[in-house]
């Protein structure tokens, strides 16, 4: 999807290929996951920044941070790893 996508206009036939292929991962996805298989593993980039997320509202919840320090954090750790 990355290539099709990221081009300024795509062509129509390779965005039904885009639209296509996304559905095919997506129902093997659910597939697998309905047999009970695990879900494939995140990045480490992603599995870092849900970590981070959770710490934040960690400290929102506890009161270590006002709601403006939350969001100014948020949309740090967002923006770096965007």
């Amino acid at each position: 999807m990355g290539q099709t996508a990221n081009r300024q206009k795509p062509s129509f036939w390779s965005f039904i290929r885009m639209v296509k292929d996304e559905e095919s991962m997506t129902v093997r996805s659910a597939r697998l996951a309905r047999r009970g298989n695990a879900p494939p593993a995140r990045k480490a980039k992603y599995r870092k920044l849900e970590q981070r997320i959770c710490e934040l509202k960690t400290q929102y919840a506890t009161g270590r941070k006002t709601l403006y320090d939350y969001w100014s954090a948020l949309t740090h750790v967002i923006g770096t790893f965007a």
